[in-house]
């Protein structure tokens, strides 16, 4: 079954864990990544690895400095996800899925080796 994923993460090992998703069937309807930082001597702002990654695949990307407001909230209710695909350093090149409505991990999705396996909370 096909699920309608919301995806977040930023640093470089998210975009492997991205990809295969991607691969895995399911939809991505959102990315979400921290917005571009200024860096360099120029202090020009600079995209994140996913950023980048996601405008590559045509995937539509946001880039709120928070969750904090009622609008980003409501705009990220509005997706009707499935799931939230979530990446970490704890987790580096793996992948937690959490089912929206009862927030238990669906998959576990290793991207070193593209294997997604059903897991229990």
């Amino acid at each position: 079954m096909a699920l309608d994923i919301v995806f977040m993460g930023t640093p470089e090992f998210s975009v492997p864990v991205l990809d295969a998703l991607c691969a895995s069937g399911h939809r991505i309807v959102a990315v979400y990544s921290q917005p571009p930082r200024p860096a360099g001597r120029g202090m020009s702002e600079i995209k994140s690895p996913v950023q980048r990654r996601v405008e590559a695949l045509g995937l539509p990307v946001r880039t709120p400095l928070n969750f904090k407001g009622d609008a980003e909230r409501a705009d990220f209710a509005a997706l009707k996800a499935d799931a939230e695909g979530r990446t970490n350093f704890e987790y580096a090149r793996s992948l937690r899925l959490i089912l929206r409505e009862e927030r238990t991990w669906l998959e576990d999705v290793d991207a070193t080796r593209n294997v997604a396996r059903q897991v229990t909370p």
